[in-house]
Formats: C-alpha cells, structure tokens, sequence
C-alpha cells in the first residue's frame, strides 16, 4: 500500500524546501544575515564543497524518523503499543489521515532541492577551475548518488511523484514546478538507473584514504558515512526486476579493494557466515553450543544483536559495514 500525495502537501513542497535552506533563504529575501555565509562566498574552494557535502549528509540523518517508521512500522519489524500516539498507530494499520506528519513528503523534498543546488554549484565550480575533475567528479558523484537514494524512497513510499533535478533558488523558480508532472514508479526507476549509471566516479568507497573530507568526527571515522554506489545500483537493478544487474553490483561490494586500495575483501569480507568469527561472522545467528537455544549469543558485539548496534571500534566493522551513519 502506498501513501497518497495530496495536492495540498504538493502546494507546499516546494515553498517549504526553499525556507529550509539558509543560502536560498538569504538568496530569496535579499536580507543580510549576521553570522550566516552569504551566497556569493560559498563554493570558492575544495574546503567549501567538502563542507557542504558534510551539510547534506547532516540533513540527511534527519530523515532517520519518517524512514523507520514508513518502512519498518508498516511492515512487520516493529509495532505499536497502546502507548504509541494515534499517528503512530495510523501508520502501523495502513489507515493514515492526510494530516499524519508521518506520511508528509517535505523532508525528503527538502534535502532533493539542497541536493540540487550544490550539484548545480558544484558544476560551476568545475567550470571556474575551482575544483579539479578529480575532486568534482568524487564530490558530485557522491551527492548526486545520495539523491538518487532519496528518490528511490519516495517512489517506493508513495508510488507516482514528481522529478525534480533543477536547482531552485528564487521564488521566480517556483514557477518551473508545472514542468515536472508526476512520474510512475517504474518511470522513476529507469531515470535513476541513468543517473546514477552516468555518475563519472562509482567505486565502493566515495572517497580514498587520504582525501581531507575522509577523517575522524566524534571518534568515528568518516569513510563509511558517504553512500556505496554499487549497493545503490544494486537495489535500483532489483526494485527494476533486472536481477542479473542487481548481483553484478552487489558482488562489486563483496569483491571491492579496501579503503587504503588493498584487495584483500574478496570472498570473505562483506559476507555473513555461521561460523562465530569475530571478523567473519560475528553478526550472524550462533550458538556457543551448537543448535543449543540457551548459548545463543546475545549481546551488542556478538551475534545478530550485533546488526543493530555495532560498535566502530570492533573489526566487524571495516569487514560487515560498506555504509553506515554513526549516531550518539
């Protein structure tokens, strides 16, 4: 079942995506700002597009809420209580009211149209000599990937919508939306296998060791924060029902060179067995005891628990992770 979207909800997409940006807001109301970048001063340096790249996946945590609960509420991996708010349960029995704030497509939209705008600066860059291609084709490809993800979600949450990849930056844009008219799902997917097909840099890590925007945040590294374009490609090939496309990108992230270019991950990295290694197999469902209920193993490091919970300090996760947003 998918979620409807109103025409009250399409109204506001778009005016709601252009407050939420603090340059296209500075842009539109010709205000000066104190403490906030003006415009005209961003995207002068590798530094500032490596800034906004981070800003994205920022805003791209807060999706974090309407993508569990959409998916995973209603399907059968979580549930209500008699605790959870009318909404909540809405979502879960498939009945929601247009006004259910977990069925509104505004935060995705919101992040396609900050998407859009630094994919629009990062080709200016690129045209100014302000970036090499070597830096514009990792940082491009990356956000445009990330794009195409969200637009994967919201074709599978509400079926027929609208695709849109024009920056959107002065209230005169708004009147562009009559050209994107709702696309079907099954349209929308073979728009995005072209996209992403298109991308100048597709390998498994979106950046090498070495490149400054790879580094430690909170004690956590950065390389596994950017989205894996193979396992994207992956999914669009299966969602698509091409299923020989779908394994030939999926086998590219069990079979891909490391972080630091070594090709040590063939066969047995990125792949979950049964044997309770605790490199190989420490995410997978054993016994201490084999078939012995009582010696499952249980608990945040080891086991299937392990999946929902894994420390990034353990070796599983350069070896069962390829990508993953570490949260407090």
């Amino acid at each position: 079942m998918k979620m409807n979207l109103n025409k009250k909800i399409a109204t506001l997409l778009v005016l709601g995506t252009v407050a939420a940006g603090s340059w296209s807001c500075k842009k539109m109301l010709d205000v000066p700002i104190e403490n906030n970048l003006d415009y005209v001063n961003a995207y002068k340096t590798v530094s500032d597009a490596d800034a906004a790249v981070l800003g994205i996946y920022g805003q791209f945590q807060q999706l974090q809420k309407l993508y569990i609960f959409q998916n995973e509420l209603r399907a059968d991996l979580l549930d209500v209580t008699a605790n959870s708010t009318i909404e909540l349960q809405e979502l879960s029995n498939h009945s929601t009211a247009k006004t259910n704030p977990y069925i509104d497509p505004r935060p995705y939209y919101q992040l396609i149209t900050n998407c859009n705008d630094v994919l629009k600066n990062f080709d200016k860059m690129k045209a100014e000599f302000k970036m090499s291609v070597d830096d514009y084709n990792k940082r491009y490809s990356d956000i445009g990937a990330l794009r195409s993800w969200i637009y994967l979600q919201l074709g599978i949450q509400y079926g027929s919508i609208p695709y849109i990849t024009d920056a959107v930056e002065t209230v005169d844009d708004l009147k562009g939306l009559a050209n994107y008219p709702r696309i079907s799902f099954d349209v929308l997917l073979d728009r995005l296998i072209a996209f992403t097909e298109s991308l100048p840099y597709k390998e498994v890590y979106a950046y090498p060791t070495g490149t400054a925007i790879v580094t430690t945040i909170d004690g956590n590294s950065t390389a596994r924060l950017f989205i894996t374009k193979p396992f994207l490609l992956g999914d669009l090939y299966l969602w698509k029902g091409n299923y020989f496309k779908a394994a030939e990108n999926y086998a590219k992230c069990m079979k891909a060179e490391d972080n630091n270019g070594n090709d040590n991950f063939r066969f047995n990295f990125y792949k979950i067995n049964n044997s309770g290694d605790a490199v190989y197999g420490n995410l997978s469902v054993y016994y201490t005891r084999s078939q012995d209920p009582s010696t499952l193993m249980n608990s945040p490091d080891g086991g299937w628990r392990g999946i929902f919970g894994l420390p990034t300090t353990l070796s599983a996760w350069n070896t069962e992770w390829f990508w993953a947003l570490p949260d407090d």
